[in-house]
């Protein structure tokens, strides 16, 4: 979980398919707890579209698909990543995702 939390900003916030905003503190301390829980996931990001850009900044949406043995489900999502001049790749800033109908 170490290098992944390395690629979140530590202002980092998370709106969950449910309504739940989580806090990059609550995300980190979750994380291990998730981690190898559903071995066999796939997870397969589609539909990438650039919404805004500057020199700091972007903002995405995305489609994910999760397949989980004979389980599927879609979300849409929108995140906010930061170029930071301390780190070699941009930062998850905010993730909201929504579960598709």
């Amino acid at each position: 979980p170490a290098p992944i939390l390395a690629h979140f900003d530590e202002a980092f916030t998370m709106m969950t398919p449910g309504g739940t905003i989580l806090p990059f503190a609550q995300f980190a301390s979750a994380l291990p707890n998730m981690w190898g829980t559903r071995p066999g996931l796939v997870m397969t990001i589609t539909d990438v579209v650039l919404r805004f850009c500057d020199s700091r900044s972007a903002l995405i949406s995305y489609r994910e698909h999760q397949a989980f043995g004979e389980t599927a489900n879609f979300r849409l999502s929108t995140a906010l990543l930061l170029d930071c001049p301390d780190r070699s790749t941009p930062v998850w800033r905010h993730l909201h995702e929504t579960m598709e109908a």
